[in-house]
């Protein structure tokens, strides 16, 4: 413990060092879409009794109620400084999705669901100690998370905020030390102690550079000269074919004459078959003379030797009302492995008498939940579309569709990015 305090108070002695330099209010303040905001609290967040990051709360007018924080509407900055030599990324996005989903009602989580994976995703790659994250609430536009300064990406669907922030000041924080102190309510020397270490954390330039490469852009390459060139001479010689058309007429009449003899074709070598096949051979239209020489141009392939046809092969139309009523049924199945009936909840709730004698509504119900899907089967959104009339058994329903998650993915002929469709479930107790 004593070597621990040492620590903290060799990092704020530190700290006001910086302090007088040039970071004079860079731990007590911070400035979101143009308001200037205040430190709530700061706090540690530690795993087996090692610091992982150093946290800090900022908002327009700080207050110690985490209802009245959760219900103010304006600029609000979640701020993380990485104490630990490293951050595997996908633990780091699977713990996001595991406190947001636990300090937050199963109904409202749910209906964030995309966005609850879109924003864990946005913490996939690994941190390291020093790395600087903010995660920023903007009235009307969203919330912003940025990485050592670079903007990582947006979530803009309205209500999303409360469900972050409630991972620190929910029912299920960090720690309860840890709520205490981003609410502004521990000690003052251990909140002294995490601000400097807070204020001092920071990445070097080349880990600036490394984050910034990540997040950049691709850049749209412009084609070389040469591949200009090379392009314009790809360009299919058909159309000088069709604007020579005067020019390809001479050609025909002079094959014609030249190269079908009417004696090597008449079995009668008779003058009067040789006029008949002269006279004939002239009255072709242009379209015809054409057809001929080319099948007596001696440079093209003989009849024999044509490529033939290739006819593909149709694929017979697909019954889709078959498909989505097939998929429909398969989803439901699915769902149906994973239902639960909230036993201990109905007990502690009504008491066991409820469990012998079921009343409808109490213990008993029916629920159909709304379902919303991806392609990929990971589920977009579900709410509760008509109710039992019981709390809990919404949310055993509900519970149902987070467990049984991925669920099968959408068949490639359904068009679209998202299959919408409504499960009904009836919970009862056993026996």
């Amino acid at each position: 413990m004593k070597s621990c305090v040492c620590k903290y108070l060799g990092m704020f002695a530190f700290g006001l060092f910086l302090s007088a330099t040039w970071l004079p209010v860079m731990a007590d303040t911070a400035r979101v879409a143009s308001t200037d905001l205040s430190l709530n609290g700061v706090a540690v967040i530690q795993q087996f009794r090692n610091d992982q990051f150093i946290s800090a709360l900022y908002v327009e007018t700080p207050m110690t109620d985490a209802a009245a924080l959760l219900a103010d509407g304006g600029p609000k900055r979640m701020a993380f400084r990485v104490a630990a030599d490293k951050i595997a990324g996908r633990s780091h996005r699977r713990s996001w999705i595991e406190s947001i989903r636990s300090n937050n009602e199963i109904d409202a989580a749910l209906l964030h669901a995309k966005e609850i994976r879109e924003f864990a995703k946005l913490f996939d790659q690994n941190l390291v100690m020093g790395d600087q994250i903010e995660v920023d609430y903007v009235p009307g536009s969203g919330v912003l998370v940025s990485i050592n300064g670079q903007e990582a990406g947006k979530i803009t669907a309205p209500g999303f905020f409360p469900l972050v922030l409630n991972t620190w000041i929910g029912k299920r924080p960090p720690s309860q030390e840890f709520k205490e102190q981003i609410l502004g309510l521990g000690d003052a020397t251990a909140r002294e102690a995490s601000l400097a270490q807070f204020q001092v954390l920071m990445p070097s330039d080349a880990r600036v550079a490394e984050v910034a490469a990540l997040y950049a852009p691709e850049p749209v390459e412009e084609p070389s000269a040469k591949e200009k060139v090379a392009e314009v001479k790809k360009t299919p010689p058909a159309t000088k074919k069709t604007e020579s058309k005067p020019a390809a007429s001479k050609p025909v009449v002079k094959v014609a004459k030249k190269e079908v003899p009417p004696a090597s074709r008449d079995t009668g070598n008779s003058q009067a078959a040789n006029t008949a096949s002269k006279a004939k051979v002239g009255e072709q239209s242009k379209p015809v003379q054409s057809t001929q020489v080319a099948s007596l141009d001696k440079t093209s392939k003989p009849a024999e030797e044509a490529v033939p046809e290739v006819v593909e092969s149709v694929k017979p139309p697909v019954d889709i009302a078959k498909l989505k009523g097939n998929y429909r049924r398969e989803l439901r199945g699915h769902l149906g492995r994973f239902l639960e009936y909230p036993l201990g909840d109905i007990r502690r709730r009504y008491g066991a008498s409820v469990l012998k004698r079921p009343k409808e509504g109490v213990s008993r119900g029916e629920v159909v939940v709304k379902v919303i899907v991806s392609r990929e089967g990971d589920v977009n959104r579900a709410q509760v579309e008509i109710s039992s009339g019981e709390k809990i058994l919404d949310n055993a329903a509900l519970a149902m569709v987070v467990n049984a998650e991925p669920l099968p993915v959408m068949p490639e002929d359904l068009e679209g990015e998202e299959f919408e469709f409504l499960a009904p479930v009836y919970l009862t107790p056993a026996g």
